[in-house]
């Protein structure tokens, strides 16, 4: 078939509706009347909706890492929604029989962690009251978890505090041993000084008693004394020199405990501070989109129905009039022959 006998067939489908115009146009809108008064007479239809997000707290996963956790997945609050696991309640909630209940439907809002709830009825003042009346006992329900995880965390904050307190005592407890630990040490510095002091003194006796050449034999005993004297007070030094390195020791062990101490306590101080972020940081179930009535009914659509008239009467009575154009083709024919 080439251009021009595709340009005659175009040329004669319009002049048949052209010809066959009223045919097409006047049917169409009387399809198109009746149609709006259809959709004025259908009894109006209301969606009310909210929607919900189910509450989440933060859940450790590593070293000091947390995620975000939900208590409920929406996708199962949704399925029990679904399946009617509320209606009961509802309907005893708001004293209404449980076969005039609309249905309830929900969704979980792809790629979110909300839920979608919304009831399709007549009357939405009574689809209101259902939601409110949901969001009630799914409240209850979810946020019920999101409460034991409150207790688990204050239960570890007391435990921390109390681990606190008692490291605080413990610390006032170093600090009281070091002071008695110094107190000793300067005990036996000073009883150290002394006995060098008196080292010296018998030491400086011995040389004066060494100096004398004509000594009786009473003075060379005194020495003998004096030199016995120096060596146990040498000894005696020695043995408390051990025993001041020793408290120094210990002292220095008591510090480094205290340091221990009083670090355990910042860690602890931290802790407290992130079992608060966390137990700052769950959220309870709650409404992101109140249950409201909206201004407009969502059906009947009175322009989608007025639209699909318009459509199907051109259809049809186009095809209408191409069909009597071709049976008026044929009676002319055969009229000829």
């Amino acid at each position: 078939m080439n251009k021009a006998q595709k340009e005659k067939e175009l040329s004669d489908y319009i002049k048949v509706i052209r010809r066959r115009k009223w045919l097409i146009l006047i049917p169409t809108l009387v399809m198109i009347v009746a149609a709006a008064v259809y959709g004025s007479l259908l009894p109006k239809i209301w969606e009310v909706d909210m929607i919900i997000q189910p509450s989440k707290f933060l859940s450790k996963t590593g070293m000091d890492e947390y995620s975000e956790i939900i208590v409920m997945d929406p996708k199962q609050i949704a399925g029990q929604i679904n399946q009617h696991a509320f209606d009961s309640l509802i309907a005893e909630d708001l004293d209404i029989d449980i076969g005039d209940l609309p249905k309830l439907n929900a969704v979980a809002i792809r790629d979110t962690l909300l839920v979608r709830i919304y009831v399709r009825t007549r009357d939405p003042e009574k689809a209101k009251r259902m939601l409110n009346s949901l969001f009630t006992f799914l409240k209850k329900e979810i946020d019920t978890k999101a409460e034991i995880e409150i207790e688990e965390i204050n239960s570890t904050i007391k435990s921390r505090e109390s681990r606190k307190t008692q490291a605080e005592k413990e610390i006032a407890a170093f600090k009281t041993k070091q002071d008695l630990q110094r107190q000793s040490i300067r005990k036996t510095e000073e009883e150290m000084q002394e006995i060098r002091n008196r080292i010296s003194t018998l030491e400086r006796n011995q040389d004066l008693a060494l100096k004398n050449a004509d000594r009786t034999q009473a003075e060379s005993l005194g020495l003998l004394l004096y030199s016995n004297e120096i060596q146990q007070s040498l000894q005696y030094l020695n043995t408390l020199n051990e025993l001041l390195s020793t408290k120094r020791m210990r002292l220095t062990d008591s510090k480094l405990s205290l340091e221990t101490t009083e670090e355990l306590i910042k860690q602890i101080e931290t802790d407290i501070e992130k079992l608060q972020s966390r137990k700052g940081r769950i959220d309870f179930t709650r409404l992101i989109k109140s249950p409201r009535i909206p201004m407009k009914p969502a059906a009947p659509n009175k322009k989608q129905i007025v639209m699909i008239a318009a459509i199907l009467g051109l259809m049809i009575f186009t095809v209408l009039a191409f069909f009597l154009e071709y049976l008026k083709l044929q009676s002319t024919r055969e009229d000829t022959e």
